[in-house]
């Protein structure tokens, strides 16, 4: 449990981030002079309009109508922006009690928190995390308060691997939707924003907890399937660990495809009398379909239909 010292002088540095900084008045002031201008515009319209009528130039005063009719409409516009920004409520943070609460909370729910105070990081552990039968080990979540309120979600948390248990091939990948520490939130990436933005600590926490603890195979950087598998030494394609042959010549991993690519290979440079053995290789072969004699009848290669 954080103490009290620590607890109060970091609920101030959050509340001191997360005020509501004062609206610039540029745009409100734009809105009042442009309407002043429109509205110096239309008595001008209307005493033209005026003289017009007066002269009985039922035209030029129809002209002068629409005009007036045209601008007032934009004016209107203007008088709805000033009316819906004076009734906008004043932005809202939480103050020094309610992140306290929340600090608090976020002992509760996920034991000891740690600050690093030249980081600017808030740190927490979660448990040991398994899917799918793959155990990845327990996790850092790490938020950087340094951005405040503006800051986006899966930038200001880093995730770090405690006992990283990476996929063959990717030692920047330590969880299926984390990479190079950096979370990829998916669909929660909008909830995540949203509840920095409020200043919902514990919320954001435990959307990222949720991150790591469900599996998305449409976003996940490595497939779970592939976890624990290889790469293929000829083509260099991502193999599961069952699927993968070994080489009888260099001992590489090889995939179905190139295993059986270089089985035929050695078939068609084979002799005669060497050939059933290696057709053994190949699950459903005959010798008939593959052995063509040669004239001697007995050291020819064989070539594949």
């Amino acid at each position: 449990m954080l103490p009290i010292p620590i607890l109060l002088r970091l609920a101030r540095r959050l509340e001191m981030l997360w005020a509501p900084k004062p609206d610039p008045p540029t745009r409100p002031e734009r809105a009042w002079g442009s309407l002043r201008t429109q509205l110096t515009e239309a008595e001008s319209l209307r005493w033209r309009i005026e003289q017009a009528t007066a002269r009985r130039l039922v035209c030029a005063a129809a002209s002068l109508k629409q005009e007036l009719s045209t601008l007032l409409k934009v004016m209107g516009r203007r008088i709805e922006e000033i009316r819906a920004h004076c009734d906008a409520p004043p932005p809202r943070a939480p103050d020094r009690c309610e992140w306290i609460r929340e600090l608090r909370h976020l002992e509760s729910e996920f034991g000891t928190v740690t600050v690093r105070w030249t980081d600017t990081v808030i740190r927490v552990v979660t448990e040991p995390i398994e899917l799918k039968n793959v155990p990845l080990g327990p996790f850092a979540i790490e938020f950087n308060w340094s951005g405040g309120p503006s800051a986006s979600g899966s930038r200001a948390f880093e995730v770090k691997a405690l006992k990283p248990n990476r996929p063959a091939g990717r030692s920047d990948v330590t969880h299926p939707h984390v990479e190079d520490d950096i979370l990829c939130a998916g669909e929660a990436k909008e909830a995540l924003d949203q509840a920095i933005a409020d200043g919902r600590l514990v919320d954001a926490f435990q959307l990222v907890h949720s991150v790591l603890t469900n599996y998305n195979p449409h976003s996940a950087y490595v497939s779970l399937n592939e976890w624990d598998g290889s790469h293929c030494a000829q083509c260099g394609r991502r193999i599961r660990s069952d699927d993968a042959s070994s080489c009888e010549g260099c001992d590489s991993d090889l995939c179905d495809e190139c295993r059986v690519r270089g089985t035929l290979r050695g078939v068609r440079r084979t002799p005669l009398r060497r050939l059933p053995r290696t057709l053994r290789r190949l699950p459903g072969t005959t010798l008939p379909r593959f052995a063509r004699h040669d004239r001697a009848g007995t050291s020819g290669l064989f070539q594949l239909p």
